[in-house]
């Protein structure tokens, strides 16, 4: 893409500039598009006698004029690219084509349909009925199969790009689950999709490409994750690179670069046997009983076009995608990004119900709906990432719809559930599961994830611990990283095995240095199990030691799955806080069980909890504390809070602190 300064051609006597290789002209005034011309009607631009400027065609006839003050540049576009691997164009009776030289067919899968989109002067497909995600079937869908055909496979094992415009459609907010739009990634592959957050580098549901390249033959995903989550009934142009060349792949999200991450390794691993197939509305996977249709991880909502080139496109190139059809996305663009509802709070009359997102307008209004109850809401702007509302004096419980509306634009937000009650309960603290991870810069159990669960404020940051064989603490979730079994290894073979920020592996002297600066978030300590009882409970009584030597005895409490460990500590340090992890059935123990053990607190998975509601109260009762693990989603942190539990451990810190702020801003 090319951009002439009006100020540049007023310099040329007379000048004329050849445009005939581009599609398009676009001429800006204060970097808005204020007119747009086919390249196919202007030839040329030449400047008259009187300073204006004619765009003419190629028989010299002039198609539009303008002077210095109606413009300031124009931009010149390089040629669209050709989607020379996968074209799909959808028909009229709820077919679809594929127009590329590969000439796919395109297979309909369930009640997939198409309509006429006055929008889009084409037909689309209609995705509807799938259950968001689920991981065992997508009724409906479009498929091709790439099974015999080796060119398309070397064509995307050796780099390239994939193009998807939809637009979701879902109630409330977003399902916590993968869900993938335009794939085939059963056991490696490449595709789009909108991840879940407990995977790639942020806790966001956002839109991501995701490609499986590895320096040997096993599987290594590649996440090129966005900041953006997709609101329902707007939308979404993503283009994906791989660039093998360089290795890099990235993700642009309307015309937008929005990640690019580094890739070291060329080697793609293709989908397992069976799975060689691109979806549109899933992904691919083998024929089974519980996958009978042969695709899982459905969305619902629109599709306007999938497309697949044989090339890494360029930035310039990816943006040309997107300006070919940004006319249509501007006009659904939402009003409103990156919005987060308190989906599940307590209330009372004029509670003040604080609103997340990008893009507030002083003027706007938030509805709030449930059968024939309407509440129109001015907004208070409270700053960039915030607005504020009153909630009506007659407040009532129920499930509300909630929708923006600024002038004649409306933008539905998703859905609350409120509960009214005369007086709000004690609120429960955030532990930020390894760390506060998922922010810019961070990676799980690193140093910077510790430092911005202290900078967030959260009650603390869990972490792990394993023994190295030389007796030194460190930090790590699994027993081996890179291969090396952290137990059976001195600490010299591991010091410098990196995480996936550039960090190298933490000790946990790293992290009692950093909790040192801390004056609120406490180290939440798993003792990890180790090889044997003794050494678990060794591992434990040194982790207790170090943060005894260095001064931190009220900035840290313990938790172990090996109950022998907790009872060892809870016998040897009866002042500090030990609690029983658990998340086998099998395996609970009764609060009467812990309190008489030495008066071990719970820390049990949600489904336990879940399956024994009396636990919270019981644990109460005998003064100990309970906490509910790994909670991420929106509506379970709000949900947990209502039961009264002390403390959540959770992805989505940052949501979780929301909560706190609400209840803090209404006490």
């Amino acid at each position: 893409m090319k951009r002439l300064t009006v100020i540049s051609m007023l310099v040329m006597s007379a000048a004329a500039l050849c445009v005939n290789a581009s599609d398009y002209l676009y001429f800006h005034k204060n970097g808005e598009v204020v007119h747009r011309l086919p390249a196919q009607n202007a030839e040329r631009i030449v400047m008259n006698a009187d300073k204006s400027l004619d765009a003419l065609d190629a028989e010299g006839n002039t198609v539009y004029t303008f002077t210095a003050s109606d413009i300031d540049s124009i931009t010149f576009l390089s040629p669209m690219p050709k989607a020379d691997l996968l074209n799909v164009v959808f028909k009229a009776d709820g077919t679809a084509e594929d127009v590329s030289p590969m000439k796919f067919n395109v297979e309909r899968g369930g009640s997939a349909t198409t309509e006429w989109s006055d929008l889009f002067n084409r037909h689309v497909a209609r995705l509807t009925g799938n259950n968001w995600g689920n991981s065992n079937v997508a009724e409906n869908f479009y498929r091709i199969d790439y099974t015999d055909n080796k060119k398309f496979q070397d064509a995307l094992a050796d780099g390239h790009t994939l193009e998807v415009m939809f637009m979701p459609e879902y109630t409330g907010s977003i399902p916590n689950v993968e869900a993938k739009v335009f794939a085939s990634h059963e056991g490696g592959g490449t595709g789009i999709m909108v991840k879940a957050g407990w995977s790639g580098h942020n806790a966001l549901n956002s839109l991501t490409f995701l490609p499986n390249v590895s320096t040997s033959n096993t599987s290594s995903w590649q996440w090129a994750d966005s900041d953006v989550v997709p609101e329902s009934n707007a939308y979404y142009h993503i283009v994906g690179v791989w660039d093998k060349d360089r290795k890099k792949a990235r993700i642009y999200v309307n015309g937008r670069l929005k990640n690019e991450i580094d890739i070291n390794g060329d080697n793609y691993i293709a989908p397992k046997t069976g799975a060689t197939k691109f979806c549109i509305g899933g992904d691919a996977c083998p024929v089974s009983d519980s996958k009978y249709t042969g695709v899982q991880n459905g969305v619902n909502g629109t599709v306007v076009l999938a497309r697949i080139y044989d090339d890494a496109l360029t930035e310039e190139q990816a943006v040309r995608l997107y300006q070919a059809v940004d006319r249509f996305v501007d006009t659904t663009r939402p009003l409103v990004e990156n919005v987060t509802l308190l989906e599940n709070v307590q209330v009372k009359g004029n509670a003040i119900y604080p609103v997340y997102g990008e893009g507030f307008e002083a003027d706007d209004v938030i509805e709030f709906e449930s059968g024939s109850t309407l509440w129109e809401i001015p907004v208070t702007v409270k700053n960039a990432g915030r607005v504020d509302v009153v909630l009506p004096d007659d407040v009532r419980s129920g499930t509300f719809n909630v929708t923006l509306r600024r002038g004649d634009r409306r933008q539905k937000l998703g859905s609350v559930a409120f509960l009214k009650v005369r007086k709000f309960g004690n609120k429960s603290q955030i532990i930020a599961h390894r760390g506060y991870w998922s922010k810019a810069g961070a990676a799980k159990n690193s140093r910077e994830a510790l430092r911005n669960a202290i900078e967030l404020k959260a009650y603390g940051a869990e972490t792990d611990v394993w023994l190295t064989k030389d007796n030194i603490l460190v930090i790590n979730h699994d027993p081996s990283i890179d291969g090396v079994t952290i137990q059976d290894s001195g600490y010299d073979e591991v010091k410098n095995m990196t995480l996936s920020n550039g960090e190298t592996l933490p000790t946990f002297a790293d992290y009692l240095d950093i909790l040192g600066k801390s004056d609120h978030c406490k180290l939440i300590v798993e003792i990890k199990t180790h090889s044997s009882e003794s050494r678990t409970i060794e591992a434990a009584k040194a982790a207790v030691e170090a943060v005894k030597a260095a001064g931190l005895e009220d900035m840290a409490e313990y938790i172990a799955f090996d109950y022998a460990t907790c009872k060892a500590l809870a016998s040897e340090y009866p002042a500090y806080m030990v609690q029983y992890l658990c998340d086998n059935p099998s395996q609970v123990r009764t609060p009467a069980q812990l309190c008489k053990d030495g008066n071990i607190s719970i820390d049990y998975k949600s489904t336990i909890l879940q399956n024994n509601p009396t636990f919270i109260d019981d644990a109460h009762k005998l003064g100990l504390i309970v906490n509910v693990w790994t909670i991420s989603s929106n509506e379970e942190i709000g949900e947990w809070i209502n039961k009264g539990v002390d403390m959540i451990t959770t992805d989505t810190p940052d949501i979780g602190m929301k909560y706190l702020e609400y209840y803090e801003i209404n006490r």
